[in-house]
């Protein structure tokens, strides 16, 4: 299989290719080594340590090789990561995918269980604003009263 070298079409966005780089103008091939990984795709070392430690990519002399399927399920990882799953969360997320149509509910409740935590943390970020507002405005109203006994 090969990558465009804008980088494959399935990737969620958090791993886009690094625009930097510079390919020689044709596709490159796969399989790619996990420092390629990082290095294209910018996929944290810690995502592919535990993708190869959970024995989902294939060995070649000893090295891990990432393949298009790979790099979808490593995309993935990144993502669920990003939106604050725990690398072990977010690996049991692509098993239950990887396990089918069948644990789209599970799937589900996961997603929302993140979503929930996400909103409470959002919620209590809004309260510690509110009463940072409250501590400036006696401070600004404390100002202006000496301004304008």
């Amino acid at each position: 299989m090969r990558v465009f070298p804008q980088g494959p079409r399935f990737f969620y966005g958090k791993t886009a290719p690094r625009e930097d780089l510079v390919f020689d103008g044709a596709e490159r091939n796969l399989p790619m080594t996990a420092e390629e990984a990082n290095r294209c795709y910018r996929i944290p070392p810690k995502v592919l340590r535990a993708y190869e430690r959970w024995g989902l990519c294939r060995q070649k002399d000893g090295a891990a090789q990432y393949g298009e399927e790979d790099l979808a399920a490593l995309s993935l990882l990144v993502t669920l990561c990003g939106a604050g799953f725990c690398l072990a969360d977010a690996g049991e997320y692509l098993r239950l995918e990887r396990a089918g149509e069948e644990t789209r509910a599970a799937r589900l409740r996961l997603l929302d269980g993140k979503r929930a935590q996400a909103l409470k943390a959002l919620h209590l970020q809004e309260e510690r604003l509110t009463a940072l507002d409250a501590l400036r405005h006696e401070l600004t109203a404390a100002d202006r009263r000496k301004e304008n006994p």
